[in-house]
């Protein structure tokens, strides 16, 4: 460690000494653009077209106003129809006259500014007039066709119309549906126990704290765990941590039949075998957590709900809180008595008569 804060800078050597050697494993290259630290095209298109567009002019338009208007709920048409406004793509001349602005990228540009009193809708209806009243200019213009004030106002009236329909569509088919999966949770079968683990992790302090708690087939409390730490990279770091640490304490509990619960689906996932899952720079811990795996006779990792993981929660965020590490073997702590008490009630409910 000396040798490291010798030869780099504080802020290097910090870093470097962090880094986690797995127990068995091997130095491997990881695509940094990617979350599993595979190469994808996706990912290097996506960076080459970042590095394209950074260098290329922004129209002096501020940041804010290009991102309110793709959030705009609107049909795709009509947001390609304003950016070619904005960026003066498309001749307006002569449209500036139903305007009180010289311009009509100014006007567009009012829309969207932080002054603007203009909510959603009414960017939808202005949108919509705009466009149709554009395309009634190009029909005289370019095929000499007579104006028809009454035909324009119709069109833009039906696009207006058919947009907010298609919004509403989507809102009703988007809205949330109850999972038919069962919330409540369910001991392990004899004669393996369950260990619950989770992590509770705040970004801005870096403070994190872990809940571990067994239980055995009958509900039973076998013993709880509670870690204190800071300088997490992420909450997803902290959770593998969380398993790391549920694996050693069974170890040292010299159990032979396990079940890790979780209530993350990536984690369950990578410890199962499907690395790609996994965040690259949390590889490293979840190797550790395999290589420990094998010391037992057998084990099974599971996801869950958060709901079924509420007591390993409590236990993570009292941690945290806190900043405390305690460990609760013969007894469980007050602040968890209820939730334990839930859950054998459910377990009550759901075994068989």
């Amino acid at each position: 460690m000396e040798i490291v804060h010798a030869f780099f800078q504080p802020d290097v050597a910090a870093k470097t000494v962090q880094i986690r050697i797995p127990q068995k494993s091997k130095d491997n290259l990881v695509w940094t653009l990617t979350n599993n630290g595979l190469f994808s095209v996706k990912s290097a298109y996506n960076k080459l077209m970042e590095l394209k567009l950074s260098s290329q002019h922004d129209y002096g338009i501020e940041k804010s106003i290009w991102k309110r208007l793709w959030k705009l709920k609107n049909d795709s048409k009509i947001k390609l129809f304003l950016w070619k406004c904005l960026t003066d793509s498309v001749s307006t001349r002569g449209l500036s006259s139903i305007t009180q602005f010289t311009r009509v990228q100014q006007w567009v540009i009012s829309w969207f500014s932080t002054q603007s009193s203009a909510n959603e809708d009414w960017i939808i209806q202005l949108s919509c007039a705009l466009r149709e009243v554009w395309k009634e200019r190009c029909n005289v213009v370019f095929e000499q066709k007579k104006p028809n004030p009454i035909s324009c106002i119709r069109r833009a009236q039906c696009l207006e119309k058919s947009i907010k329909a298609d919004i509403s569509n989507s809102k009703i088919t988007s809205s949330t549906i109850p999972l038919l999966r069962d919330s409540h949770w369910k001991p392990p079968t004899d004669p393996f126990v369950t260990i619950n683990f989770d992590a509770s992790f705040k970004l801005c302090s870096k403070d994190c704290g872990l809940g571990l708690i067994i239980r055995n087939f009958a509900g039973t409390f076998q013993g709880a765990k509670c870690i204190y730490s800071n300088g997490n990279l992420n909450a997803e770091e902290a959770e593998c941590i969380a398993s790391l640490e549920a694996v050693r304490w069974e170890m040292n509990r010299h159990l032979e039949y396990i079940i890790l619960e979780t209530d993350s689906s990536n984690l369950a996932a990578a410890i199962n075998g499907d690395d790609a899952r996994g965040c690259w720079e949390n590889l490293p811990i979840i190797s550790d957590i395999k290589f420990y795996l094998n010391n037992f006779s057998s084990w099974k990792v599971r996801h869950d709900i958060i709901e079924c993981n509420k007591v390993a929660d409590t236990l993570a965020k009292f941690s945290r809180k806190n900043k405390v590490n305690n460990l609760w073997e013969e007894s469980p702590p007050d602040f968890i008595c209820s939730q334990l008490e839930e859950d054998l009630k459910d377990i009550s409910l759901i075994l068989p008569p």
